[in-house]
């Protein structure tokens, strides 16, 4: 885990491509879950069948420092480190970098994960409220040290993603709506909640935040110390 950790600073070092320089991307395949929870929040409901039919590829790890400053040339972060996650970066300010970055991949076109993604990358085709044992998955309220770590510390869900519960919240790239009103095709899209949807709990909450299916929403302007983020790409067409 610490070695792939180097690695993001190894690439940056050789000026690698920014394809390369974002690290490791695991390809996530077609399939289907159901989507929420019956058991907490009343946003968690209904509980749905998502089909995802179309493959994608996610970070492996959230978007570290290093790689924001590589392609900025400014690190917002509270918590400095080259490998720890970028915080303190908002939705918009994700566009801008995902804007850039797009301008120079020459091979895939990259975004903020939607919702559906997310908890579906993150389930890791389990069902239970985490993808694992969150002690040995997660830096969450418990053993967080209220500080964020470098990204890849901790085990991978079985997929390969790492830090899918805590260290940082993600942003994700849809609004937020209510599971019903998303569902009603009459409905979707006239949410009055301005915010976007977060996911996955971070070092500053408690473990029911960390959750597969917990969910949260913010403004598109909101900087947090314990909110990051990671990214999906698709091969372009």
């Amino acid at each position: 885990m610490e070695k792939m950790a180097e690695n993001h600073v190894n690439d940056l070092a050789e000026n690698k491509d920014v394809d390369s320089l974002l690290g490791t991307y695991v390809k996530i395949p077609v399939g289907e879950y159901m989507m929420g929870s019956n058991v907490r929040w009343a946003s968690e409901q209904p509980v749905h069948n998502v089909k995802i039919t179309k493959e994608f590829e996610i970070g492996a790890t959230l978007i570290t420092q290093a790689q924001w400053q590589a392609i900025t040339g400014v690190n917002p972060s509270d918590f400095k480190g080259e490998n720890r996650p970028v915080e303190r970066v908002s939705w918009e300010d994700i566009q801008e970098f995902v804007e850039k970055v797009n301008k120079q991949s020459k091979h895939y076109q990259y975004r903020l994960p939607t919702e559906e993604e997310w908890e579906y990358a993150a389930r890791a085709g389990t069902t239970e409220e985490y993808a694992g044992n969150l002690e040995e998955m997660a830096w969450y309220k418990a053993n967080g040290d209220d500080q964020t770590h470098e990204v890849a510390q901790k085990k991978p869900n079985a997929w390969g993603l790492y830090d899918m519960h805590g260290n940082v919240w993600e942003w994700c790239e849809d609004w937020y709506e209510d599971y019903s009103t998303k569902m009603d095709p009459n409905l979707k899209g006239t949410s009055v909640v301005p915010c976007k949807a977060v996911r996955g709990g971070s070092w500053y909450f408690g473990e029911d935040y960390s959750r597969s299916a917990f969910r949260f929403y913010l403004t598109p302007d909101a900087r947090c110390k314990h909110l990051g983020f990671r990214l999906v790409r698709n091969l372009c067409s």
